[in-house]
């Protein structure tokens, strides 16, 4: 059994399996996250028309603050990020190194 460790977006995340399992479990997971993440962004929507609509008038005051207080209690999921195909490394140069970086010999 092998693992995949990978580190994204300032958290890291294991994965049992091997590469190509890992990017299967990976794909799942964002399909997951942004499927949750839309679900929740339409629930705010409709809950937010209906305070806006409903707030003002008298016979449904109360159910629009009691949505209000839903809205508000609501616990938010973040939108997933994107996953950057490439990476991006710098490193800094303290010292320039010699001619001669590597010298192999075949005795």
């Amino acid at each position: 059994m092998t693992k995949v460790y990978e580190i994204a977006h300032h958290k890291a995340s294991k994965y049992a399996g091997n590469y190509t399992r890992y990017l299967e479990l990976k794909a799942a997971d964002y399909q997951r996250l942004q499927k949750s993440y839309d679900k929740q962004q339409k629930e705010i929507t409709k809950l937010n028309d209906f305070i806006q609509k409903n707030i003002s008038r008298v016979s449904t005051t109360k159910r629009a603050q009691s949505r209000r207080k839903q809205l508000e209690k609501m616990e938010r999921i973040e939108k997933p990020l994107s996953d950057d195909k490439s990476a991006h490394f710098t490193f800094d140069v303290e010292r320039q190194s010699g001619r001669d970086v590597l010298a192999v010999s075949d005795e």
